[in-house]
């Protein structure tokens, strides 16, 4: 089957699930920022929450609706 078409623009967002190894740097720096930080579209893993009690001597991070706050 051949499908064209044409004459139509196409938007709209697709949330793209961020890689367990850049949520781990976001929250490394933002766990040192002095503005609090948001990170979107994260999932949590073992690892990612070993990381996120590591960083809670140096600031507050919290999960909420598959969104890291930092502060």
């Amino acid at each position: 089957m051949n499908v064209t078409v044409s004459g139509n623009t196409i938007t709209g967002q697709i949330p793209a699930i961020a890689s367990k190894s850049a949520v781990h740097r976001l929250l490394i720096c933002a766990a040192f920022c002095k503005q609090p930080t948001v990170i979107e579209n994260v999932t949590t893993s073992q690892d990612i929450e070993a990381t996120i009690r590591c960083l809670q001597f140096a600031a507050d991070i919290r999960f909420e609706n598959n969104r890291l706050l930092v502060t």
